[in-house]
């Protein structure tokens, strides 16, 4: 039975499950992990929990992956495991496994049983099948209250929550609390699947989420056609057709950044910005393409962003952020065929507008909206609006209550831009205080307003792996204290 330090891990998807096995695989003294997720299965989380076989990764099995030190492992493991085999329409043409998102969580879960089962350090790691409402510091070590009932005692606390509902904007409010027509989760697949055969859909938000409901909700019903609509209507863009010469991280194990090297870090978001578009237009100039440019920018996230006054952070959100979406989270090739289809048949339109205001009609929702460049208010009516603007990045606005209550006990701080919680490089919490608690980490979304850049898994694993040795340090000096 393991005595060793304990280790309370919130939050059972990719991060959490990925943080609790290198917890395990680094630790030089045995751990007692528990991962609190109310989910029946681990490592799945919103992002691969989906089980419709169209909702697929935005980018190949070798740049996904749990061990840096085998790039190849998600790769070796989709194709060994038959999921290679039954998802033949994952390979696209230059020959690059695009897995369905169902698959990476299927992976994810089975790594982590392995490590469960196979310990030599003497480590546990239990999944406690509930959710942590509140956290109580007793005398250095946490009291975590368990939906509403039992408490769990422990050293260090590491939070990995990550993708929650997406916000409802001020003009749906009239519709968003009971109207059957509104689905405010696009990733409710059972409660989707009781829209009409010829329904005429609206969703909102015109990101990856958009196209994954889109092509999903097209494929089965041949009579609907769904409008989706957001602010600047940007679609997602496409994958670079030439690979990489360096793995990602090998890109971002670099002390100087490719684009630290070039430019150095400029402290203005429009430099930035300036340096990107010179880079993608010689890289063009040169039959190459844009997209390598603006993943010299994506890779050096972590320097330039913390390079940035606070003031020139608030600029680059309030104007810059669509667009960097948009080019940073680019289509499966599968599915950005599918949407090019669908746009060219006319089943789906993708337009900029304002959303105005919801009105409900009967079991349908008015909508009210203006389209960019037109004075004209608009007014069409819908059979089902669906919200896709994307995951809550604001703690306060997510309705966890878990980090709600963190928030208002001084724990954690919200971060002024709404980009997460404020924490140091180290991933370390900041408190009401303004103390940086190694005690409570972060990991994962919730820490892009430290970092800019940690939304998919390579960067999410660069920064778990990178702040381990300091947590570890610390779980030594518990493990001493407590001998």
């Amino acid at each position: 039975m393991t005595t060793g330090p304990r280790v309370a891990i919130i939050g059972g998807g990719y991060t959490g499950c990925a943080a609790a096995i290198h917890l395990r695989r680094t630790s030089p003294v045995p751990l007692d992990i528990s991962i609190v997720e109310p989910a029946p299965e681990l490592g799945r989380g919103v992002a691969y929990g989906t089980p419709d076989p169209d909702h697929r990764i935005n980018g190949p099995t070798t740049a996904h992956f749990i061990y840096p030190d085998d790039l190849e492992h998600f790769d070796r493991w989709h194709r060994n495991s038959g999921a290679l085999a039954a998802d033949p329409e994952s390979v696209d043409g230059l020959g690059r496994v695009f897995p369905r998102r169902a698959d990476m969580g299927r992976y994810v879960g089975g790594e982590l049983q392995a490590h469960q089962i196979k310990n030599p350090s003497g480590s546990s790691i239990r999944h406690v099948n509930t959710r942590a409402e509140t956290v109580i510091d007793r005398d250095g070590v946490f009291a975590v209250t368990l939906d509403g009932r039992d408490e769990l005692t422990v050293d260090q606390l590491i939070i990995t929550t990550s993708n929650a509902p997406p916000a409802v904007l001020p003009a749906l409010r009239n519709v968003a609390e009971s109207h059957s027509a509104f689905y405010p989760d696009p990733w409710d697949i059972e409660r989707l699947g009781t829209i009409g055969k010829d329904a005429k859909i609206l969703i909102v938000g015109t990101g990856l989420t958009m196209a994954d409901a889109a092509v999903m909700l097209l494929r089965d019903r041949p009579g609907a056609t769904v409008t989706a609509i957001s602010r600047r209507g940007l679609l997602p863009t496409i994958q670079r057709t030439v690979p990489p010469e360096e793995t990602l991280p090998e890109a971002m194990a670099r002390e100087v950044p490719e684009f630290v090297r070039r430019h150095g870090t400029p402290k203005r978001a429009r430099d930035i910005l300036r340096a990107l578009r010179r880079d993608a237009d010689d890289m063009m100039a040169e039959g190459g393409e844009w997209q390598v440019a603006f993943d010299w920018i994506r890779d050096a996230a972590y320097q330039l962003w913390p390079a940035l006054s606070a003031d020139e952070q608030s600029r680059f959100v309030r104007h810059l952020w669509p667009w960097y979406e948009t080019h940073r989270f680019r289509f499966p090739p599968q599915i950005e065929t599918k949407i090019q289809i669908a746009i060219e048949g006319g089943r789906l339109s993708v337009d900029a507008a304002a959303l105005l205001n919801a009105e409900p009609r009967g079991d349908k929702i008015e909508v009210t909206f203006r389209r960019r460049g037109n004075v004209a208010v608009q007014a069409e009516t819908f059979h089902a609006v669906i919200n896709c603007t994307g995951p809550e990045r604001k703690p306060r606005q997510t309705g966890d209550p878990f980090l709600q209550n963190l928030v208002s006990g001084g724990y954690l701080v919200n971060h002024p831009l709404g980009l997460g919680l404020v924490v140091d490089d180290l991933c370390r919490a900041q408190n009401s205080k303004g103390d940086y608690d190694g005690r409570i980490r972060v990991v994962g979304p919730l820490t892009r307003g430290q970092f800019g850049e940690i939304n998919g898994i390579p960067h999410t694993a660069f920064h778990t792996l990178r702040i381990m040795p300091n947590i570890l340090a610390e779980m030594e000096t518990v493990d001493a204290e407590g001998a």
